[in-house]
C-alpha cells in the first residue's frame, strides 16, 4: 500500500479516435524511498467537477524503482478522442484501491500538420508535493492512533501526533507497512502499538520495523518476554550509546552508611521501578550488563576476615570479593578511600540490598552509591 506520491511525471500522446494515451509516474514511499513490487493501479481522467470520465485499471503491475508506464486505452467509458474536446481535464492515480488525491492538469500543444485526421498531442505539468497537509492529497487529518485498532484496510490517514501517513491494516495503524516509533506522551513504543523486547531491539529492529520516528535517548515500553506473562514496563533507553535498557530503582543518589560498629550492622534496600522479574528476565536475555556500586570509606572495613559490607541479589549475598577494587576499603587506614565500579555478572544482579559496618569510632566513615541496572 502506497503512502504517499512525491513526484508523478504525466505525458499522453494522442492519435486518431479511438485514441491511446500514454501516462508514466515514480510512487515514492511515506520515508521517500522507491516502491517496489506488483500493485494495482487505476488512472482516471476526471473533468473540473472531479467527476469521473474515463478509468482504468491494471492489476498485478510490477512496479519498479518506484517507475511505472501503461498506455490507456480499454478503459470505462471508452477513450475517444472526444474526451479531448472539453477540457480542462484532470489526471488521477489509485494505487491499491486508494485514490491518492493528486489531480494533474491535461495541457493541450498545436494541432498536428496532418489535416486529414488532426492528431491531439497533449502533456501534463509535473506535479511535486511533500505531502505535509490533507489540501495536497485530500488524505484526512487524524490525531495520534497509536495503538488504536482500525477496521476498514487501506484507509490512509496522517497522523499529526507522529507526523507520518498511516495505513489501517485491519486491526492496527501502520506507516506504509512499516511500524516506526512513536511517542504518545512521554512514552515511546512502536506505531502499530506493540512494543520492543529491549531498547536494543528498538535500535536494531526486526523486519517490519524501522528505528524511525521518535527516536533517541528517552522513555520507552518493552515487553521483555514478548507475548509471555510479564507485564511491560517503562525504561529509560540509551540510544546514544549502542541501546541500553537502563532499570532504575528508588536511591541512585550517594548516601551516607555510618554509626554502628557490628558486621553489616547498616542495611539498605532498594526498591525499582521494574518488577523484579523483569529485570531478571531482561539480565538473562542480554550480552552485556552493568550496575554500578560504590563505597567511599574512612577506616570502614569491608572483610578482614569479618564481613561487614556486602551486596546482595534477590537470591542473598554475594560474596565480598565480588565488589569492584574491593581492597581500597580493606586497608582500614585513616585516609579517604573508594572501592568502586561496575559488576558485570548478570547473575549478580539486581543488586537489592547493600549492608555495611565498622563505623562505630568517630574516626570512621562511608558513603554508598548504587546506580541503575543497565542491559543491552
Amino acid at each position: 500500500m502506497i503512502g504517499i506520491i512525491a513526484t508523478v511525471l504525466l505525458t499522453t500522446t494522442a492519435s486518431a479516435a479511438p485514441i491511446q494515451l500514454g501516462h508514466q509516474g515514480r510512487l515514492l514511499d511515506s520515508f521517500g524511498g522507491p516502491v517496489d513490487g506488483s500493485h494495482t493501479l487505476e488512472i482516471t481522467l476526471r473533468d473540473a467537477e472531479d467527476d469521473v470520465v474515463y478509468s482504468e485499471t491494471f492489476t498485478n503491475y510490477n512496479v519498479e524503482a518506484g517507475y511505472y508506464s501503461v498506455i490507456l486505452e480499454n478503459g470505462t467509458p471508452s477513450l475517444d478522442s472526444s474526451l479531448l474536446d472539453s477540457p480542462p481535464l484532470y489526471v488521477g492515480v489509485s494505487v491499491d484501491h486508494q485514490d491518492l488525491g493528486m489531480r494533474s492538469l491535461l495541457l493541450s500543444v498545436p494541432y498536428a500538420a496532418q489535416a486529414e485526421t488532426a492528431q491531439h498531442a497533449v502533456q501534463a505539468d509535473v506535479a511535486e508535493t511533500a505531502v505535509l497537509a490533507d489540501t495536497a492529497l485530500r488524505i484526512p487529518l487524524a490525531g495520534a492512533v497509536s495503538g488504536t485498532s482500525c477496521s476498514d484496510p487501506g484507509i490512509i490517514v496522517y497522523d499529526t501526533d507522529l507526523g507520518a501517513l498511516r495505513i489501517c491494516t485491519g486491526s492496527t495503524w501502520n506507516v506504509n507497512g512499516t511500524s516506526i516509533i512513536a511517542q504518545n506522551g512521554s512514552i515511546r513504543r512502536w506505531s502499530d502499538g506493540s512494543e520492543a523486547v529491549s531498547c536494543l531491539s528498538y535500535l536494531e529492529p526486526q523486519a517490519g520495523y524501522l528505528y524511525a520516528g521518535a527516536t533517541g535517548d528517552g522513555t520507552y515500553s518493552i515487553d521483555v518476554d514478548g507475548a509471555g506473562p510479564l507485564p511491560s514496563t517503562e525504561v529509560t533507553c540509551d540510544m546514544a550509546n549502542g541501546g541500553w535498557s537502563i532499570f532504575h530503582h528508588s536511591n541512585e543518589s550517594e548516601f551516607r552508611s555510618t554509626g554502628c560498629e557490628a558486621p553489616e550492622c547498616n542495611s539498605h534496600l532498594f526498591t525499582y521501578d521494574a518488577p523484579t522479574a523483569v529485570i531478571t528476565h531482561a539480565l538473562g536475555m542480554a550480552s552485556t550488563a552493568a550496575q554500578f556500586i560504590s563505597k567511599r570509606c574512612n577506616g570502614s572495613l569491608m572483610f578482614n576476615p569479618t564481613v561487614y559490607g556486602a551486596f546482595y541479589n534477590p537470591a542473598g549475598r554475594v560474596d565480598p570479593v565480588n565488589w569492584p577494587n574491593v581492597s581500597e576499603c580493606n586497608l582500614n587506614d585513616a585516609v579517604w578511600r573508594t572501592s568502586a565500579g561496575d559488576v558485570t555478572n548478570p547473575s549478580f544482579l539486581p543488586i537489592v540490598r547493600i549492608t555495611n559496618g565498622d563505623t562505630g569510632d568517630a574516626s570512621e566513615d562511608a558513603y554508598l552509591t548504587l546506580g541503575p541496572v543497565r542491559v543491552k
